[in-house]
């Protein structure tokens, strides 16, 4: 039983997440504002809908997948909840803090940074293909280091984050400024635990020697 529900949990903030984001998006819509800025938030949550239908396919495939041990200490669950509250928050409040004069200009940014980040985590799980899953696996028989990952050895991880730094950037406010930094602190965390892991094999060990960038070439 509780396999099971582990392995529909994905799935579920997926359709939980969905149903509730969308009713604040239309409560907040009910609000007039400039053209520019109403084209540019709907691109922004037309561009979020496609990545959500992308991520739920991999989420109903996390349904055939044999069951393992919680490697991930219940953070799937937590960054899922922190995840709605950051969109909750972006979707609630909207944008509360970029003047209406620079608004375009930071928003087409976001925007950038977000198509930036799905083509990332795009091109990462299809990288990996079916080893590709939302919970913190051990290696099994093939390490992949090619394409996303013989530049950053956590692609997923950083699409991801990206995608949800442009989607605060557009609908800027001091919950989701916040909130993104709790986002990225669940992503960091899971990275950790999946490094732990991982390193307890020679083959990764080698990997990481020869890939020294976790999310950000150059950087980190």
């Amino acid at each position: 039983m509780k396999d099971k529900l582990s392995k529909l949990s994905p799935l579920l903030f997926t359709i939980f997440g969905l149903l509730f984001l969308t009713l604040i998006t239309f409560r907040q819509f009910l609000t007039p504002r400039p053209l520019p800025m109403l084209i540019l938030q709907v691109l922004t949550i037309l561009f979020y809908v496609a990545y959500m239908a992308f991520e739920s396919r991999i989420s109903i495939q996390e349904l055939g997948k044999k069951g393992s041990d919680d490697y991930d200490s219940h953070t799937m669950e937590l960054a899922a909840v922190i995840k709605i509250s950051l969109l909750s928050s972006c979707l609630g409040l909207g944008n509360q803090l970029v003047p209406v004069e620079f608004y375009v200009p930071v928003a087409i940014l976001g925007i950038t940074v977000m198509l930036l980040g799905f083509l990332t985590r795009g091109k990462s799980i299809l990288d990996l293909g079916e080893h590709y899953g939302h919970r913190i696996r051990p290696l099994g028989t093939h390490l992949h280091d090619r394409g996303v990952y013989s530049i950053i050895r956590h692609g997923a991880y950083s699409g991801t984050f990206f995608i949800h730094l442009g989607v605060t950037v557009v609908f800027l406010n001091v919950a989701s400024a916040v909130l993104i930094f709790a986002w990225l602190g669940v992503v960091l965390l899971r990275i950790r635990l999946e490094e732990n892991l991982l390193l307890q094999d020679n083959r990764y060990r080698d990997y990481a020697k020869r890939t020294k960038y976790k999310m950000i070439p150059g950087i980190w």
